[in-house]
């Protein structure tokens, strides 16, 4: 004989614990308390916690309402899409200054807001990140130090005084 689902689990089975309840949740959550189970079954039966049962109760007192409350602090001013073009132009062009990345990218926010949404996006200062321009000649003269000082890397050491660590690289 197949095993019969729990109360509930028909809704809320693919929720994980700890994810927000949405409204039918709390609407069974609500009738399954009313009708006499306890809040420690009903928390079993949902895969929630037994304060979130608490809270879904409490919550359904004092708002008459099962849908969530608005969250606390201020919304953000980029939108997902808006810090996807901004993403797109700096990366087409790192070398843009804010303002030109704000202006190519269409959007009316300030270059603060647009320099804390990227820096998530590993483009934080990416107008800083200068290397220094280094002619062939002068690779060439640095490749040959490095292999010249491969061969004589202990007396490299007993001139500077260094632990190995330092010149591992070379080896």
């Amino acid at each position: 004989m197949p095993e019969i689902r729990q109360f509930g689990l028909a809704i809320s089975g693919n929720r994980r614990r700890k994810e927000e309840l949405s409204p039918e949740d709390r609407a069974e959550i609500l009738a399954a308390v009313s009708s006499g189970k306890s809040q420690q079954s009903v928390a079993r039966d949902f895969n929630a916690s037994p304060s979130s049962i608490t809270y879904t109760i409490n919550h359904w007192n004092t708002h008459h309402t099962l849908k969530s409350q608005a969250r606390k602090g201020h919304p953000q001013v980029l939108t997902p899409s808006n810090k996807r073009k901004a993403l797109i132009t700096v990366k087409r062009n790192p070398s843009l200054t804010w303002n030109e990345v704000r202006a190519e990218s269409g959007l009316s926010v300030s270059v603060s807001t647009l320099r804390r949404s990227l820096p998530k996006y590993y483009t934080r200062k990416w107008k800083a990140i200068y290397k220094i321009s280094l002619a062939k000649k002068g690779a060439k003269e640095r490749l040959t130090f490095v292999h010249y000082w491969k061969s004589h890397i202990e007396e490299l050491k007993k001139v500077y005084k260094v632990e190995i660590g330092v010149f591992s690289i070379l080896k």
